[in-house]
């Protein structure tokens, strides 16, 4: 019998894990390996990682990892440590698309053609026959795949036996509420399960509502209805490769878990600049119409969303200039990267820049992601030696100022780019850790007690999770789904935000969201709040369709009984 109930099985002591108390950025001591253009996180702040193969002019092998794609990547928030070890597949992921599954496993969908082989360049490798007995990667582009974490903290496993009947490319994969998932469309499209159960995708200006509970009757798409457009004269496409970023505000059961979507930069369409330019849609709103909302301080092209746990979106990474695009070291797509911090507050509906910068650099094929201390993380990017052409960080192109950038220090030798020893690798390997300021405020943070691993919580039950009395008193609790992100798109996340039904410095009770249309099956942070809206360290649960009860204990006024 499945009993949600943590008090009796909860640790007494906890140990608080934590990012740095000094708010603002550092760079983690290590690498990853592969560098991260898809990532994917796991609970005990375990990080996969899936690169590109290496291509000409560079060596085919990458050396850290012998030529692996795949890495797992251990995340010591509080030392400020990362490690690696190999994480191999067979089938080349490179800009697939993927989503956490029910089950807390990922899955990994479509990719690419190339194959990898010590002795031929990948980006000419694209007929099977042409292989030699070294041959380690193969043609992915119509694979899906499903990586199962190890339970004991193990490597895990890759299952990729499955081959569609359509070969998939830059598609966005989507889980929906029964744990099913769905991948509508190539080009990194903006895509999110709705409380309804249909399925919300924009591509470039368009807006539609899928519902998958309907037959799409072949090409007819009778499962499809067109619910708005963006008229904006001074955008470019709101897709690759002008690719902006997008999010679901925080879903609260206040206010009956309405979604809104948002969209944030890219393009201009008079320019090579990026847009400042922010939209919102409430997509299950009869009539509705996409509304602006304020712009963003720093205009940003590739940027990336996160959903802190509370309630407002950090706005990280991206360039000033160009497109989306290119090989590695193809640094002459996209300049001016965007090293400023910028927080948006959907309350209030301002934005404000944070009073300190990043310092590595994120350009194409990067990413941002929530870590279980509510420190955030940037990670990636395939044009590291962007100086080696630019010459300077705030260079742009091809105008005078580009010419004259290009004499303060770019490397002539480094373009096209080549293996010269003077010139800058392309692959970004390193992590940067951001501490927001509500972990350096000086104010005591809650402290949850430690959940068994693998707890399941039930839709539409009541839970209970005992807290420290040493520290701060919890006065929200806050949901935020385990992510995974590449190119921009996150399709994964989203915040919940429950009503505390019963709060004391011992216990805390609240229900899990009804069903997986809100709150899609998979692993979940519980974030616990102050009154100054500081975080805690989050515990992890997988939430699902399990069976229900709800219950509680002597420290509670809620009896324990069977939901229905």
């Amino acid at each position: 019998m499945q009993l949600e109930i943590l008090a009796s099985a909860l640790a007494v002591v906890t140990v608080v894990s934590a990012a740095a108390s000094t708010p603002g950025w550092r760079v983690l001591n290590g690498i990853t390996g592969s560098f991260c253009l898809h990532n994917a996180l796991l609970p005990g702040n375990k990080l996969m990682c899936i690169e590109r193969p290496h291509t000409s002019p560079y060596p085919f092998i990458n050396p850290n990892t012998n030529g692996t794609t795949s890495v797992l990547i251990s995340i010591e928030p509080d030392a400020g440590f990362i490690s690696y070890v190999l994480n191999p597949i067979t089938y080349n992921a490179f800009c697939a698309g993927h989503s956490q599954a029910a089950d807390g496993g990922i899955h990994v969908v479509g990719g690419d053609r190339q194959m990898s082989t010590p002795t031929h360049d990948a980006s000419k490798q694209v007929d099977p026959s042409v292989t030699d007995s070294q041959s380690f990667l193969f043609n992915g582009i119509d694979r899906i795949r499903k990586y199962t974490p190890e339970a004991s903290g193990g490597v895990g496993k890759w299952d990729e036996s499955v081959q569609m009947t359509t070969p998939r490319w830059y598609p966005t994969v989507v889980t929906m509420g029964d744990g099913d998932w769905a991948f509508p469309h190539n080009l990194y499209p903006v895509a999110f399960q709705l409380p309804s159960g249909k399925v919300f995708l924009m591509v470039s200006n368009r807006t539609v509502l899928i519902d998958p509970k309907v037959d799409p009757q072949g090409s007819k798409e009778a499962n499809t209805v067109e619910i708005a457009s963006i008229s904006h004269p001074d955008h470019a496409p709101w897709i690759y490769p002008h690719t902006p970023t997008s999010f679901l505000l925080p879903m609260k059961e206040s206010t009956n878990y309405t979604a809104v979507v948002v969209v944030c930069g890219g393009n201009k369409n008079s320019t090579f600049f990026a847009s400042a330019d922010c939209l919102s849609l409430q997509p299950e709103l009869p009539g509705a119409a996409w509304t602006p909302l304020p712009n963003m301080p720093n205009a940003r092209l590739m940027p990336d969303a996160t959903l802190l746990p509370d309630g407002t979106v950090l706005l990280t990474n991206g360039m000033g200039w160009g497109q989306a695009g290119g090989n590695a070291g193809d640094a002459q797509y996209a300049a001016a990267p965007v090293f400023k911090t910028d927080l948006y507050d959907p309350v209030s509906n301002k934005w404000s820049t944070l009073p300190y910068a990043s310092t590595v650099a994120r350009s194409y094929h990067s990413g941002a992601l929530l870590l279980a201390d509510a420190s955030v993380i940037t990670t990636g990017s395939e044009m590291a030696n962007y100086l080696d052409f630019w010459g300077n960080p705030e260079a742009v192109g091809p105008t005078a100022a580009f010419a004259k950038y290009t004499g303060l220090g770019a490397k002539p030798d480094c373009y096209p780019s080549n293996e010269n020893r003077s010139c800058t690798q392309p692959w970004e390997l390193r992590i940067e850790q951001l501490t927001p300021p509500y972990l350096a405020s000086g104010n005591a943070r809650p402290v949850l007690l430690t959940i068994a691993a693998g707890t399941k919580f039930t839709y539409g039950s009541t839970v209970g999770i005992q807290l420290d009395p040493k520290g701060a008193p919890v006065k929200r609790i806050t949901f935020v789904r385990y992510t995974t992100t590449t190119h921009s798109t996150n399709t994964d996340q989203r915040l919940i935000e429950p009503n505390l039904l019963f709060v004391n410095s011992t216990y805390a009770v609240f229900k899990i969201p009804p069903n997986g249309n809100i709150a899609p099956p998979g692993n979940w942070h519980i974030f616990g709040l102050s009154k100054d809206n500081v975080p805690s360290v989050a515990q992890v649960a997988i939430f699902g369709a399990w069976d229900r009860y709800i219950c509680s204990c002597s420290c509670c006024p809620v009896r324990c009984v069977q939901g229905q």
